[in-house]
């Protein structure tokens, strides 16, 4: 079973879930959905954890976005590929952080 995990963009920097608890109540940080990234259950080549809203770099220099467990590539759906291979991948961003950067 996935580890259910959020982290969320508070416009400046990421807060993990147990930063956003000790602010407020979580649920509040909840009601604004843009700003709350799921936890997809898989981690890049060093262990770092994959969220819906990261970007990552596979081993041929492609650069794609996690949304929604759905990966895109310009803004285009391609699916969720569970054949990937993710332990060759690695978080290069993510949509709030690096938002002109592939």
């Amino acid at each position: 079973m996935r580890e259910i995990k959020f982290r969320y963009w508070d416009g400046e920097k990421i807060l993990d879930w147990h930063a956003i608890k000790n602010v407020c109540n979580g649920m509040s940080f909840l009601n604004n959905n843009s700003n709350v990234m799921q936890y997809t259950g898989f981690k890049d080549q060093d262990g770092k954890e994959i969220y819906d809203g990261d970007r990552l770099k596979t081993k041929d220099g492609l650069v794609f976005e996690i949304k929604n467990n759905v990966k895109s590539q310009d803004g285009e759906i391609i699916g969720y590929d569970i054949s990937v291979d993710w332990s060759e991948c690695k978080v290069c961003g993510n949509k709030f952080e690096n938002k002109n950067k592939k």
